[in-house]
């Protein structure tokens, strides 16, 4: 008996025992929550149909709830789900890009459906629908809204900030330009004068500036950190991507 003891108490022999036992560690792959979410609804799925289309009558007509979660209705669902078959089946067979007429597999359509087939339809649209939630693009408001921490570190705004960037740097040549004083230079045009004619006398006009030069115009950019509004202007708690002011003496 000690004999059989001492063996038993050996680490080979007792995770060959737990193994048959089938008592698991927590270091086994366990499945994601996205995956027993979507088996939870199949199965809820497959209950629904099971009930409506019982052969016997009384279980038909007993409109029994099915037990669920709270937001997620199954029988909501199904309904949607056959409606959706019915759809398709109006819709008929569409051929995509270059394939012929009848190439690929046959649809099957709801009216032709026997009970086990619509069983299995129903569950394969909504598994269907369940995997259009999970590929729509969310918004950028959602996304903003919803991670503050995200938003306060900046990922949103990588893209952004590049572009406003380039901005800056091309603004801000114009204002040191204008500042300075300095005019583009003047496009000479050559006048031509035909035969047995006079010049005519032309003006350039000079550019339109958005900017007055000769004054000391500032530019503030939202890079970095976050632009906030000269208190001489307005107080504000608005912060605009780029500002150009000119200073308080003028």
């Amino acid at each position: 008996m000690d004999d059989v003891t001492s063996i038993l108490q050996t680490a080979a022999c007792t995770t060959r025992l737990l193994k048959r036992l089938g008592l698991f560690g927590r270091n086994i792959l366990q499945l994601p929550l996205q995956s027993i979410s979507l088996g939870y609804k199949q199965g809820k799925t497959r209950l629904v149909q099971r009930l409506r289309e019982s052969t016997d009558q009384l279980v038909r007509c007993a409109d029994a709830q099915v037990c669920i979660e709270r937001k997620w209705k199954a029988e909501v669902e199904v309904d949607q789900a056959i409606s959706r078959l019915k759809h398709l089946e109006v819709v008929g067979k569409v051929q995509a890009g270059w394939t012929g007429l009848g190439w690929g597999e046959a649809v099957r359509f709801w009216s032709k459906a026997n009970r086990k087939e619509r069983k299995e339809m129903v569950v394969s649209e909504v598994t269907k629908m369940e995997e259009e939630w999970y590929k729509i693009n969310a918004i950028l408001r959602h996304i903003l809204s919803g991670c503050k921490t995200a938003l306060s570190q900046g990922r949103y705004r990588w893209q952004h900030d590049q572009v406003l960037k380039k901005l800056a740097e091309t603004l801000d040549v114009c204002r040191h330009a204008t500042n300075r004083g300095c005019s583009s230079a003047a496009k000479h045009h050559i006048q031509f004068i035909r035969q047995e004619g006079s010049a005519e006398s032309t003006s350039l006009r000079a550019p339109a500036r958005l900017l007055s030069p000769g004054k000391e115009w500032s530019m503030r950019v939202n890079l970095g950190r976050q632009l906030q509004f000269p208190r001489e202007i307005t107080i504000t708690t608005l912060h605009p991507d780029i500002m150009g002011h000119l200073s308080a003496h003028q």
